[in-house]
């Protein structure tokens, strides 16, 4: 008589493997942000929370372009990433460039693991 698989094992497996996978990147999850008053000399200010998270990121379209130190990958990146799902404001650093979410991270379910999977822009630096 076969065995049935065990989906719990399959499950522990998945996330054990995941965790060790991909690539990691800093997550910066707006939080709110003031519009500042220029009379006063008061900044307008955005505030983010940061969390370290691992994805699997890899261009969509495969584009370089010149720079002073040489040839830069430019244009968008498709990311995976497991249990996070950034929203619209939010913006992810990956390899020391920042890119902001450009659509909505749609659910991926694979053998039961939540991830979520989207499209990133290349975005100007931030602080």
């Amino acid at each position: 008589m076969p065995m049935r698989p065990d989906f719990g094992s399959i499950l522990r497996q998945t996330r054990a493997i995941a965790s060790h996978v991909g690539e990691t990147a800093m997550w910066r999850e707006y939080v709110s942000a003031s519009a500042g008053n220029p009379a006063y000399g008061i900044a307008d200010e955005t505030y983010y929370s940061l969390h370290l998270i691992t994805g699997l990121f890899r261009p969509a379209t495969f584009e370089e372009i010149q720079q002073a130190g040489g040839q830069i990958l430019y244009g968008d990146i498709n990311a995976t990433l497991l249990d996070v799902r950034p929203e619209g404001q939010d913006e992810i650093t990956w390899r020391g460039t920042n890119y902001r979410v450009e659509s909505d991270f749609v659910p991926e379910r694979i053998m039961g693991s939540s991830g979520y999977r989207g499209l990133l822009r290349r975005g100007d630096a931030t602080a």
